[in-house]
């Protein structure tokens, strides 16, 4: 959700899979805002690309989410996030969804895009450089 005023992002509503879970498990979405899907020119495969701004984008996301609530200073709750994100990250581009059926975990050949998604977004979380700035700058002083 959008404020019309000022273009800031106030909330996100996933109505297609709209449920309760911890803080972190949907956070593949803000890495789907932060860039797109392309084909790699030599391979032909799908690639996920990041916006020249995503990380500052992202940065200021966290930065924001931080301000508002507090117990995200807490290492403990920091790295139950991080957990949850990337456990997000598996259960939603992990496994394939043939005709809604979940019997397997995806495959490059068959699943190209999922396995995409999965390479760029898994390979933000490890590294630490370009993680949010929640997790990687830690609580402000005074803080735990």
């Amino acid at each position: 959700m959008v404020d019309a005023a000022s273009s800031e992002i106030r909330g996100y509503v996933d109505w297609a899979e709209a449920e309760q879970l911890p803080l972190g498990i949907s956070l593949y979405g803000l890495e789907h805002l932060l860039g797109y899907l392309d084909n790699d020119p030599g391979t032909k495969k799908p690639v996920f690309t990041y916006y020249a701004q995503a990380e500052e984008l992202r940065v200021l996301f966290w930065e924001s989410l931080q301000r508002h609530v507090h117990e995200i200073n807490s290492d403990t709750v920091r790295h139950a996030i991080e957990i949850a994100a990337q456990l997000g990250i598996l259960l939603w581009h992990g496994f394939a969804w043939d005709d809604g059926r979940i019997d397997r975990v995806v495959d490059p050949e068959h699943d190209a895009v999922e396995v995409g998604y999965l390479q760029e977004f898994l390979r933000v979380q490890a590294e630490p450089s370009r993680r949010d700035s929640a997790i990687v700058h830690g609580p402000a002083a005074g803080s735990s």
